[in-house]
């Protein structure tokens, strides 16, 4: 294990934990700032430092356009925060952010990725899981409504409208995710049935539920 190792798993704990402050309060924008600054370190932790020089053109542009894309979403909260999804950058750069990654993942050699599977699961989570779970809560919480997002598993019940679009769409992007990082087709067919065991077991209501106090 070398340092890019230790360095992605900072990094991992360093996302994660702006997505959780992000779920457990109303700290939209916070979470964008994290997912921005986080942008910043993948090609440190998902290829390895002796092939930096030999990566194409392209993966740099990828890389200079997801950062200024998670720029963009964060600025676009702070000074037009009234402004709803539909109407926001993220309806459609997300979905650039995501198919790009998945085209990159495919094209890339197998030897520019640090410790392997790894590096890829690094460069996809960064690329991949985080918009494709964004669009996807979006849809399903009717989020093209709101400016920000109504999740806060402190606050509000796991059938609340947004908790429960959040509970569903974790997991199911995450094995998406998974599957185009290993190419392995159980993990699409893991995603179908965790989204369909979700919506069988979370009854999802039309508002917010606050818990009982």
């Amino acid at each position: 294990m070398d340092f890019q190792f230790y360095l992605g798993i900072f990094y991992l704990i360093f996302t994660i934990s702006f997505v959780i402050a992000g779920i457990t309060g109303d700290r939209h924008n916070f979470t964008h700032m994290g997912v921005f600054i986080s942008s910043i370190l993948i090609p440190f932790v998902a290829i390895k430092s002796n092939m930096m020089s030999a990566m194409p053109s392209e993966f740099w542009i990828y890389y200079v356009f997801g950062i200024l894309c998670q720029l963009t979403f964060t600025l676009f909260h702070k000074f037009y925060s009234s402004v709803v999804h539909s109407r926001g950058p993220e309806v459609v750069l997300q979905i650039v952010l995501t198919v790009w990654t998945v085209a990159l993942r495919i094209t890339l050699p197998g030897d520019i990725w640090s410790n392997g599977y790894f590096g890829i699961f690094l460069f996809c989570f960064q690329g991949m899981f985080i918009g494709l779970g964004t669009l996807m809560y979006i849809y399903i919480s009717n989020g093209t409504s709101i400016t920000g997002d109504n999740v806060d598993l402190i606050k509000y019940t796991k059938n609340s409208r947004s908790n429960a679009a959040f509970l569903t769409v974790g997991p199911v992007a995450l094995f998406i995710t998974l599957f185009a990082v290993f190419v392995n087709y159980y993990f699409l067919l893991a995603a179908v049935f965790i989204f369909v065991i979700n919506r069988l077991t979370i009854t999802m209501n039309e508002a917010e539920i606050t818990k009982e106090t």
